[in-house]
């Protein structure tokens, strides 16, 4: 007997955190569903990290242009009504060729024509929402969409119940989920993390990195602070694609720059403080491992409204860009360091952030969604 063929298009790029969720929960997928036969294909931008993360996934890639609304004023905004032909006639083939039988999606504006397109050949539509305020791209998403899942419980609010245009009350469609999650869930021995890193075990470690594409901002404030930190710290430090594995502007014993780094579950391992920024699927990783942050939203941003929230939950140490130094950075990765009762009351919060299994939880709403008629 041939069994019913399911293709899933995965939507999101631009960075690595929309696309993230999207491969832990089409690996969870075909790990419970093995007698189903499954198709995935990521659809991403053809400049972020997202084609090298669906092959090393083992799933095929294909990108759209992205026709981005910039909720400020810009002259690029002139060019919307173009680039969105471009990118409905890009979904138009991919949905036409691909024949989804479900669309899922974290929060990209590649997800937006995609989903649109794919829900008039009628396929159906989840969308995840990871940051605590949502996306405009999901919540145009979301009046078409059969299930949403959130990473927060304060944002399950923020989403329409309600038919579009209808007025009709309807039972929720959101779900309080957590952030879904591809890494393991324990982490290496410590002594293997740092002997692969080259690390002594005799001092404090620190990780530093801003996101596979790096952040120049908490670089040059690392840069400033690396001469004294290396005096009681090892550094590792991930400086982004593009932007060099070796910081020639110093050099030390203590200090280890890469360019990226691909084995984070070692990375964190033999971590005892991380400084970063405040993607979800960092905050996911940070809580998932319970490790002890000092987090510095990118300005301007959705991130720092995540940032406000850990703040609020005491699960990280949140500061703004704009107001650490190189000095203040150095003292608090100090204290950090060596402070016993701040370390478990953040490493216990920042663990408690989410709930757990929350990859098998949005894999369950999925394959609900993606089965209900097969039921």
């Amino acid at each position: 007997m041939k069994h019913k063929q399911y293709n899933i298009l995965l939507a999101g790029g631009g960075s690595g955190g929309p696309v993230s969720p999207l491969l832990a929960v089409a690996k969870e997928l075909s790990t419970i569903h093995p007698h189903l036969s499954l198709s995935f294909l990521l659809v991403g931008t053809s400049k972020g990290p997202e084609r090298q993360m669906a092959e090393s996934a083992g799933i095929a890639f294909t990108s759209v242009p992205v026709a981005k609304l910039r909720r400020y004023y810009s002259i690029k905004n002139l060019l919307l009504p173009f680039e969105l032909i471009i990118a409905l006639l890009r979904s138009f083939y991919i949905v036409l060729t691909f024949r989804p039988s479900l669309v899922f999606g974290a929060g990209s504006f590649v997800q937006v024509p995609l989903m649109f397109m794919a829900r008039v050949f009628g396929a159906k539509v989840v969308i995840h929402q990871q940051d605590v305020v949502v996306s405009l791209s999901n919540f145009l998403c979301s009046f078409i969409a059969k299930k949403i899942t959130v990473s927060f419980k304060e944002t399950e609010k923020d989403f329409p119940d309600s038919v579009f245009l209808s007025g009709l009350k309807q039972k929720s469609k959101t779900v309080f989920t957590g952030n879904p999650s591809n890494l393991p869930e324990h982490l290496p021995k410590r002594s293997d993390a740092l002997e692969k890193f080259g690390l002594a075990s005799n001092l404090p470690v620190v990780l530093v990195f801003g996101g596979g594409t790096g952040a120049v901002g908490l670089n040059k404030l690392l840069v400033a602070a690396l001469p004294e930190i290396t005096k009681f710290a090892q550094v590792v430090h991930a400086l982004g694609k593009g932007k060099g594995g070796k910081n020639k502007s110093f050099e030390n014993p203590n200090y280890h720059p890469f360019e990226f780094i691909s084995d984070m579950p070692h990375a964190y391992a033999a971590a005892d403080v991380v400084v970063c920024r405040a993607g979800l699927s960092t905050i996911t990783e940070l809580s998932k491992y319970g490790k002890i942050s000092i987090i510095i939203p990118m300005p301007d941003s959705h991130q720092e409204a995540n940032g406000e929230l850990l703040s609020l939950k005491k699960a990280a140490m949140v500061l703004a860009q704009s107001d650490i130094t190189p000095e203040m950075l150095t003292t608090l990765i100090r204290k950090l360091g060596f402070a016993g009762s701040i370390q478990k009351t953040l490493a216990l919060n920042m663990q408690n952030l989410f709930p757990n299994n929350a990859t098998a939880k949005v894999t369950t709403i999925v394959s609900e969604v993606l089965l209900e008629q097969d039921i």
